[in-house]
């Protein structure tokens, strides 16, 4: 129950599951919370048109937009900073890294003509790119999706956007219509160039365990009732749980068809499912807490079948008090 949130701190959930959160760029477990990423909540780059250039492409009026700045907390601790990547941006191709859609880990550009957002991490050190895909495709696409990273107490974050060739692909889709990202400033009107918001969705001291259960295994489609098949995934990670120590956080995402309210719900009722299985299983009661998220935080494009899939997910995070 919230009875005794930090400052810091909001009371989150229904109930008799209500319970204490530290505010985004905060960590901690509700009652007591440190300041770690806030300078990085809502931090954009902008690469905005010259004014009156209205043509397919336009000189950037910014060409290398930049961020830097170093992260609170304890110098000994390693953060996991989740983190949502919104905006429109143009396709840029790497080499030499992973790819996981949009995201793209290490490695470098792979074409001097195209943009290039970067975020690079000084401990433990590593780059990842935001808008990775097909050099060469002459129109801009919307970004919504969140990744973790980890970062020390005290590291450096630098934040670049690099417009290579000194142009940049105005903002329009594959139809010629400009993209407006909702609830995104200047929404409900388009950004005229390109931009990206990044926003915390959660600090976590420690090394925090996740485990990534698909909707599809769980649950029949826009249903909340566990599939009998669900019960072997489910039983075999309470053994692992049971192991760990912390508040385990239960969260329900759903793709975005649908209404926003229905899949709010829809991903609350499904979390509540999963933390009954585990709680039945002989998890503490206490320790475990269901949020819905509803399709707020895709790690996926919606645009897609495969996209939409791997949204649909329940994820399980163990966070160890520090």
């Amino acid at each position: 129950m919230c009875q005794r949130c930090a400052t810091d701190a909001s009371c989150q959930g229904h109930g008799a599951e209500r319970f204490c959160e530290c505010k985004p760029g905060f960590s901690g477990d509700g009652e007591r919370c440190v300041r770690v990423a806030t300078a990085l909540d809502r931090l954009r780059w902008e690469m905005p048109c010259e004014p009156k250039e209205h043509k397919d492409t336009c000189s950037p009026a910014d060409p290398n937009p930049r961020a830097s700045f170093v992260l609170g907390g304890d110098p000994a601790v390693v953060y996991q900073l989740t983190l949502q990547f919104r905006g429109v941006v143009e396709q840029e191709s790497y080499a030499g890294g992973q790819a996981d859609d949009f995201w793209y880990t290490g490695g470098k550009p792979d074409n001097g003509s195209y943009n290039v957002y970067r975020v690079e991490i000084s401990d433990p050190p590593q780059t990842y790119f935001i808008n990775a895909g097909k050099a060469g495709i002459r129109r801009t696409f919307a970004i919504d999706y969140v990744r973790t990273v980890r970062a020390k107490g005290g590291a450096k974050l630098d934040l670049a956007a690099d417009a290579q060739d000194g142009r940049l692909i105005a903002n329009f889709d594959d139809k010629g219509v400009p993209i407006v990202v909702p609830e995104i400033p200047p929404a409900p009107k388009a950004f005229d160039g390109q931009f990206v918001q990044v926003d915390v969705v959660s600090v976590v001291a420690g090394e925090s365990s996740r485990f990534v259960l698909s909707g599809e295994v769980l649950f029949e489609t826009d249903q909340a009732q566990l599939r009998p098949r669900a019960a072997e995934a489910l039983d075999a990670l309470a053994a692992k749980l049971a192991a760990l120590d912390g508040r385990v956080v239960v969260e329900g995402h759903t793709d975005a068809q649908g209404t926003a309210a229905h899949n709010r719900e829809l991903s609350l009722r499904r979390a509540r499912a999963v933390v009954e299985h585990l709680a039945a299983k002989g998890m503490t009661r206490k320790r475990l807490v269901a949020r819905g998220r509803g399709a707020t935080l895709p790690v996926a494009s919606n645009d897609t079948a495969e996209g939409r899939a791997r949204n649909r997910r329940v994820e399980i995070e163990v966070r160890q008090a520090k």
